[in-house]
């Protein structure tokens, strides 16, 4: 009855308005099960213009939403993995411009939220110039050869302070096979640096 009831209501607006209606409806079975439907309602006029009746399209769009429910779902978990890794995960378009990133990428830039790199590039956070030429030749050839980079270990500075990071880049295709942007991944081997060269350091002393 209640669902009844929407349905003339929607009627009548259609009818007194004069206007067009789509909405995105769920009809509820006597089963359990919900049926989901793009309904549209459009004013049938009469010579004088005056609303004589409704037209109703309907589409079912149960695939449509059971295929969004589960794209969210798979966005959801591909959050939940990337924001609980200490590495580094970035990607980006053909025009160099950030389309995200993970927690951890977001705080080594200063940014409070991973959704604030969308549209950025490496110019609006890498301080020192020369790494950003460097980081978009790579971005470049990973684009132009459509072939991955292998793991190389690059200077990042941040807030005047010089820290070494492993980086990684892999490009990404269409469905037709055409290279669309890259992905990147990288980690903080600083620590790992500063013991090696301790290392040399203590080995150099002993001689």
């Amino acid at each position: 009855p209640e669902q009844a009831e929407e349905l003339v209501k929607s009627d009548h607006e259609v009818i007194d308005s004069g206007e067009p209606q789509c909405k995105v409806v769920n009809i509820k079975h006597k089963n359990g099960s919900v049926t989901w439907l793009q309904r549209e309602k459009i004013p049938v006029k009469n010579d004088e213009g005056e609303c004589a009746g409704i037209l109703v399209y309907t589409q079912n769009i149960n695939e449509l939403i059971q295929n969004k429910d589960e794209l969210f779902k798979s966005q959801q978990l591909q959050n939940r993995v990337f924001n609980n890794i200490s590495q580094r995960v970035f990607w980006k378009g053909l025009d160099g411009k950030y389309l995200g990133c993970n927690k951890a990428f977001a705080d080594d830039v200063g940014l409070l939220d991973p959704q604030y790199v969308v549209g950025l590039t490496d110019d609006d956070f890498i301080e020192n110039k020369s790494e950003v030429q460097f980081y978009k030749a790579c971005d470049q050839e990973v684009i132009s050869t459509g072939a991955a980079t292998d793991c190389i270990r690059v200077p990042f500075t941040k807030n005047g302070k010089t820290f070494w990071i492993d980086s990684s880049k892999i490009p990404l295709h269409d469905n037709k096979g055409a290279v669309i942007g890259i992905l990147g991944t990288y980690k903080d081997t600083t620590e790992q640096m500063l013991y090696e060269a301790e290392l040399r350091k203590a080995r150099y002393d002993a001689e």
